[in-house]
């Protein structure tokens, strides 16, 4: 009788053992949840759509550096809340392990305030009948965006270039802030 519930006690221990092992095992492979974005992200991504809309519907220089600034304000405030990678590493069309999701939003918010305000510096030349290539900052435009913009092309595709440029990347953040 005794072997019995020394059999009995050992089946139990040995269950609860497996059953405890087996638990620990599952949590431990369990995928990490997503850092959370903080909520200054995702005012900086609505200060970027509220421009990204601004130019799809029309608007004027005036109103356009205006909503450029509120852009900015977001995107710097952010920046603060996020961690940073190097540039490097995320490399446009690369996408990055989910564990860089922030350092990768951060990187791409960077990336559409550089567009909009390239943008900006090629719509004050067509304003003031400039080229690019006649002052220090069209010059620093042409050589970020070399691949996308050229010396002698007129002012209004150069802006609608970099704004298409930015539509682009906003879209990737989109689905980085979404997801």
């Amino acid at each position: 009788m005794q072997t019995k519930h020394k059999q009995l006690k050992e089946f139990i221990i040995i269950s609860a053992l497996l059953i405890f092992g087996f638990a620990y095992f599952i949590w431990l492979n369990k995928a990490p949840s997503p850092p959370s974005i903080p909520e200054e992200a995702k005012t900086a991504y609505k200060a970027l759509e509220k421009l990204q809309a601004a130019t799809q519907t029309g608007v004027s220089f005036d109103k356009y550096t205006e909503l450029l600034i509120e852009a900015r304000a977001a995107v710097n405030s952010a920046e603060f809340k996020l961690p940073v990678i190097s540039e490097k590493i995320l490399r446009d069309g690369y996408d990055p392990a989910p564990e860089y999701r922030l350092e990768n939003i951060n990187f791409k918010m960077q990336k559409a305030m550089d567009a909009y305000q390239s943008a900006k510096t090629a719509w004050w030349h067509k304003i003031t009948n400039k080229n690019l290539s006649d002052t220090p900052e069209g010059k620093l435009v042409l050589s970020k965006y070399a691949f996308l913009i050229a010396p002698n092309m007129d002012g209004d595709t150069a802006i609608q270039k970099l704004w298409d440029r930015a539509d682009t990347t906003l879209e990737t953040l989109h689905k980085l802030i979404e997801n």
